[in-house]
């Protein structure tokens, strides 16, 4: 009985031991393995699909990120199409170009012929209701075929334009209120309203022509570039003075320049009185049945038309004669 008992307690003994190596040799390399956690290498995780911070277009998993970058993106894109349409529609320095006024001659930019002339019939009936002074001056460039054949096409017009430009200088006042209208009415001859009686218009008359001949004018670019010196003549017409009609005012003032030029040209020429001298001819009988009709349409002479014809012939055929005065 007792040897029994003695050989279950050493039993006892010996499974207590057995457990107690077991356990140790359990939990000893769970104490080494928390002692090596720091120094092992980590575990290689999967590449993160997320770009950098700071950067438009990330995405997080609560899809925040991806509005934002969505609407920033769109702001984006309408701030460069708004730039692109604004920097469309601004027009380049040094390329716009404004369109021609159709009311100015593009070789001068004076009036052309036609709106001078409607203007100036205009200015002539005001005149005459508010009983206001007005002088015609028709302009011209002495010896213009000569320059025309030294200087060709190109350099003749830019001479032209340089007298005009100096000419709307001299009368810039005037030409801005619109009291005085100045017009190309062929070639080199100009046309000049004054709101002024006759003596005062001639006055302001010579000191532009001074002003305009005192330099110089510069034609031309580069290896063609020209100084050249030219001079005015003028023959003016003055309102009730010399008549009360458009008509009446160009012809007195195509009298003095036809005697301005006549004398050698650089000067002013005032109307005198015309020495009226008979000069008979044949004309065809409708041409005069027409004649007689007009004049009793117009109320007028016919000796008065075939002058105002006269006149308009002049200007027709202005400096395509070498022997002309005026050309």
């Amino acid at each position: 009985m007792s040897f029994r008992l003695g050989a279950r307690a050493r039993a006892g003994r010996t499974r207590s031991e057995a457990l107690r190596k077991v356990l140790r040799f359990v939990t000893t390399p769970s104490v080494s393995k928390k002692k090596a956690t720091p120094t092992a290498p980590k575990p290689a995780t999967a590449p993160s699909s997320a770009p950098p911070k700071g950067k438009s277009g990330t995405k997080d998993k609560s899809g925040r990120a991806t509005k934002k970058a969505k609407a920033t993106k769109a702001k984006r894109k309408a701030s460069k199409a708004k730039a692109s349409k604004h920097k469309a529609s601004k027009p380049k320095r040094g390329r716009a170009k404004a369109k021609p006024d159709p009311t100015l001659c593009t070789t001068t930019g004076a009036l052309l012929a036609p709106i001078w002339e409607a203007r100036f019939r205009t200015a002539t009936e005001r005149a005459l209701a508010e009983g206001a002074p007005l002088t015609l001056a028709l302009i011209d460039v002495d010896e213009f075929r000569r320059h025309q054949a030294e200087l060709e096409t190109e350099r003749a017009d830019a001479l032209l334009k340089g007298l005009v430009s100096r000419l709307s200088d001299a009368f810039a006042d005037e030409l801005a209120t619109g009291e005085a209208l100045l017009g190309r009415l062929a070639g080199d001859l100009f046309a000049l309203t004054l709101p002024h009686e006759l003596e005062e218009a001639l006055g302001l008359l010579a000191l532009a022509r001074k002003q305009i001949q005192r330099s110089p004018l510069k034609v031309g670019r580069g290896v063609r570039r020209r100084e050249v010196s030219a001079t005015l003549s003028a023959g003016l017409g003055s309102l009730r003075r010399d008549g009360t009609r458009p008509e009446d005012l160009i012809g007195a003032a195509q009298g003095a320049l036809w005697r301005a030029k006549s004398l050698g040209g650089d000067r002013l020429g005032i109307p005198d009185k015309e020495r009226m001298t008979l000069k008979s001819s044949y004309y065809p009988q409708t041409q005069l049945d027409q004649l007689k009709a007009l004049a009793r349409r117009n109320e007028s002479k016919e000796s008065t038309l075939l002058r105002e014809a006269l006149y308009d012939l002049f200007l027709k055929y202005k400096g395509r004669s070498p022997d002309s005065p005026i050309g």
